[in-house]
Order: C-alpha cells, then sequence, then structure tokens
C-alpha cells in the first residue's frame, strides 16, 4: 500500500468560517472592497483581491486584528485526532493556505496544534493603508492564488505518497484537480460536482479520518 500524506486548507475548512475574511470586514479602510464586484465576476483573482485588501488593513491596529482573529475563529471538529493519528502512523499532515500568517500561526498555537505544519502568505503591517502582502521566498507562488497549493501536493507525490486534500473554497479549485484523493465541501464541492470531478464530501475532520483509514493509511 502506497504511503499517504495530508495536505488542508486553512480557512473555512481548519476552521468552521474564514477567518481572513472576517478580519478585513471588520478592520478594512474605506476602499478594501473596490474590487468585490470583479472577483465575484471572475474579472479578479484571488491574489490580486488579497493585495488589495491587505493595503487596507490599518498596520498600527495589528495586535486588535490578531486578538480578533482568535475571537472569531472556531476549529472544526477532529483536527487534534487526525493529526494525533497522522503522527502516530507515519503520514505527514501540512496546512497550506493563501489567508496570513498572522492569525493562522495565532489560532494553531492556541488550539494546542503549535506543533502542524503549515505554509502561507504573510503581511508586513504599516501605518494607516500602507500594509503588504509578503509572498515567503521558499515557497511557489501561483499568479493567480499567491501560494501555490498544486506545487504542495506535488511534492508529497514526488515523495511517492498518495495525497489526500481538504479545502473549501474558490483557492482550491486548481488544486482540486491534483490530489489522489479529493475531499471537499461548501463551494468546492459544487464546482467539483459541476465538473464531474470526483471527491468525497466532509463536514469535519472525523470525516477525514475516516477517509484516511478507508485509503490504508
Amino acid at each position: 500500500m502506497t504511503a499517504l500524506a495530508i495536505v488542508l486548507d486553512f480557512d473555512g475548512t481548519v476552521t468552521e468560517h474564514d477567518v481572513g475574511d472576517a478580519v478585513v470586514k471588520r478592520f478594512g479602510l474605506p476602499g478594501w472592497d473596490a474590487l468585490e464586484d470583479g472577483f465575484i465576476r471572475g474579472e479578479v483573482t484571488i491574489r490580486r483581491l488579497w493585495v488589495q485588501e491587505i493595503s487596507h488593513l490599518p498596520g498600527d491596529r495589528a495586535a486588535e486584528m490578531a486578538a480578533f482573529s482568535l475571537e472569531v475563529a472556531e476549529v472544526r471538529p477532529g483536527l487534534r485526532e487526525l493529526v494525533d493519528y497522522c503522527q502516530r502512523n507515519g503520514i505527514p499532515v501540512e496546512i497550506a493556505s493563501n489567508g496570513i500568517e498572522f492569525y493562522i500561526s495565532r489560532i494553531l498555537h492556541s488550539n494546542g496544534l503549535g506543533d502542524l505544519p503549515y505554509v502561507c502568505m504573510g503581511a508586513k503591517f504599516g501605518p494607516g493603508t500602507r500594509s503588504s502582502l509578503v509572498v515567503p521566498e521558499d515557497i511557489v507562488q501561483c499568479a493567480r492564488n499567491g501560494l501555490c497549493k498544486c506545487a504542495r501536493v506535488w511534492r508529497m507525490q514526488k515523495q511517492g505518497r498518495r495525497v489526500v486534500f481538504a479545502g473549501d473554497g474558490a483557492s482550491d479549485a486548481c488544486v482540486a484537480y491534483q490530489p489522489d484523493v479529493l475531499m471537499a465541501r461548501s463551494s468546492l464541492a459544487k464546482m467539483a460536482e459541476r465538473d464531474g470531478r470526483h471527491f468525497v464530501p466532509f463536514e469535519d475532520f472525523h470525516d477525514v479520518l475516516a477517509e484516511v483509514k478507508r485509503q490504508g493509511g
């Protein structure tokens, strides 16, 4: 049986709701939503939207934004159990997210998951509207999304592993065609169903763990 690896989206997958969106809507300065209509029409990429929104986050309120992210974040049930099982059985688990490091790291640590590897975007906070999106040097960039989640899946597959990917939204549309097993919910499930892409539905990480065991993990 080929060894497994797990790659997880963060906002709306690890968490019940999109924390990044909540932060922008709560703290974004006037004009943060200038590209929203274009994004909905499919004319604006996720990366361009994020650049616009991050540039309107007030850097002098970074501590407030971090505290707010902890208040609104609710980790989807079963994640600790999934991580513990995979660690016991030598199955790599990684979060690949187009969310921002300042809230992802805090949410994971506050939920006892500080040992869970993750790759994501960063942000450089300045006063007023001068905050900016930062792409770490050690990740593959994607012109559409920012972080190339496909590359994270390919990395595991090059190690000879079958990859289970779990996601929920627009930033997962591209990577949905790369894993050996796609687990989807919300808008990603609707997209996969529309496009005839086989997927395993899930509501929480107990479902993901059950599928990992079914796959022989």
